[in-house]
């Protein structure tokens, strides 16, 4: 390792690597109680978040098209309907996280097939992440498993998720330099 290599990470996806391991343990551990923790925090920051629309609606000077006080009520009810109604929503997040984790898959096999065309000896294990992310997204849409199961699972594809998010940060910023690519 350089001694630049944490100058290479990409900090943002590093902590977002970071943040989906942590969601996958806790909604393994904690199924039943996880999700509805998840909507609660969600809707206390909506909430934090629209009562700070709506203060500086009030102390900014008057202009038309300043939607700050409507974006507030809005995200203040939206944090207040999280916040009491968390089973409602389960449906709906696990559909848009199938979809972000076959979407993260993709990505990660556009990864592997880079990294093989330049030769790097390493691209199967962003492969496997990939086909990994790949079928844990389509499971998560096809509903196969019962609420509770339901919930392990997401955790379990969060964690493998977060776990292949966090070596293709590692190995990214180890491995900055691109070999061009040379048909044969």
């Amino acid at each position: 390792m350089d001694k630049d290599f944490f100058k290479k990470i990409n900090w943002p996806y590093f902590i977002y690597a970071g943040v989906m391991i942590l969601l996958g343990i806790l909604f393994i551990i904690f199924p039943d109680k996880a999700f509805s923790l998840v909507c609660y925090l969600l809707g206390v920051a909506l909430l934090a978040l629209g009562v700070w629309k709506m203060v500086e609606y009030f102390r900014t000077a008057v202009r038309v098209g300043n939607f700050a006080l409507a974006v507030g009520v809005c995200l203040i009810a939206f944090g207040i309907y999280l916040m009491t109604t968390p089973g409602l929503l389960l449906n709906f997040f696990l559909q848009l996280l199938g979809i972000a984790i076959i979407v993260e898959g993709v990505v990660k096999l556009q990864y592997a097939l880079d990294a093989a065309r330049v030769g790097k000896k390493n691209f199967w294990l962003f492969l496997v992440f990939a086909l990994l992310s790949i079928v844990f997204g389509i499971l998560l849409l096809t509903k196969v498993f019962d609420a509770t199961a339901l919930v392990v699972f997401c955790g379990i594809s969060l964690l493998v998720d977060g776990i292949g998010n966090l070596i293709v940060v590692l190995v990214m910023a180890n491995n900055t330099t691109i070999t061009p690519y040379k048909r044969k």
